[in-house]
């Protein structure tokens, strides 16, 4: 696992996991729970959420689209189409990154 970026607060690294995510690209926040002890200890890149990718190989791709989220230069990208979750075969709305009954992630090739 590799850090790819440093939030500001709980919400804006889930905002960015959920970009990543959109983009076909595994991650998970770290972190979030020291934001409740903010008041006790010292804000630092230490103490703040931060977003880590599970595969290591598409850290390039997730810092890029880190960097246009940063830079306000991200565009949308998904598709306006709904998708069935390959694991359980619920049918979602394209809004959705993930599958609300299973919580697999929307697979890359169903977004453009």
């Amino acid at each position: 696992m590799k850090k790819v970026y440093i939030a500001q607060d709980p919400a804006d690294a889930h905002f960015v996991a959920g970009i990543l995510q959109e983009y076909g690209i595994s991650c998970e926040v770290l972190g979030e729970d020291l934001w409740g002890a903010r008041g006790a200890l010292s804000v630092s890149p230490d103490t703040l959420p931060t977003v880590w990718i599970r595969d290591d190989d598409k850290f390039d791709e997730a810092r890029k689209l880190v960097r246009k989220y940063e830079n306000k230069t991200l565009n949308a990208t998904t598709s306006d189409s709904p998708w069935k979750c390959p694991n359980c075969g619920e049918e979602m709305e394209a809004q959705y990154t993930d599958c609300w009954q299973c919580g697999t992630n929307r697979p890359a090739e169903t977004q453009t």
